[in-house]
């Protein structure tokens, strides 16, 4: 209850913390049952928080998507929480190129790869990245 206190966590990432703490396999297990059962843990909820998180950070889908698969989230409950979110990753993208290079239009060959490169390290896709950075 503790975890959850300060924040969302996925099924996977609280039975790490729980083991981590010295509770064997089978007590972690039944205790993320239970509290999957009573409503207070849940993978969509934690899924929806994360995104949410990720898109003010400036995280594009790739990255955000990776993340919650490494948290142990199910891929259906990920792209189920990013559809959720409605939003336009063009215009996002957009505004993240915007924020860290200013009005600065990538003309030479250099800058375009630069600002390419940061996108990309964001985890939006090269198309959308290309349609920023000419946007």
């Amino acid at each position: 209850m503790d975890f959850l206190a300060r924040r969302e966590h996925g099924a996977q990432e609280l039975l790490s913390k729980l083991m981590r703490k010295g509770f064997s396999e089978d007590c972690a297990l039944e205790a993320v049952e239970r509290l999957a059962e009573e409503g207070l843990q849940c993978d969509e909820r934690y899924a929806e928080s994360v995104v949410s998180a990720r898109i003010g950070q400036g995280k594009g889908p790739l990255h955000i998507l990776h993340g919650l698969k490494k948290s142990g989230i199910a891929s259906s409950v990920a792209e189920a929480a990013l559809a959720a979110a409605d939003i336009d990753w063009l215009a996002h993208a957009v505004a993240v190129r915007e924020k860290r290079f200013g009005d600065v239009r990538a003309t030479e060959p250099a800058e375009h790869a630069r600002q390419m490169r940061f996108l990309l390290q964001r985890g939006f896709s090269s198309e959308t990245a290309h349609r920023a950075i000419d946007n």
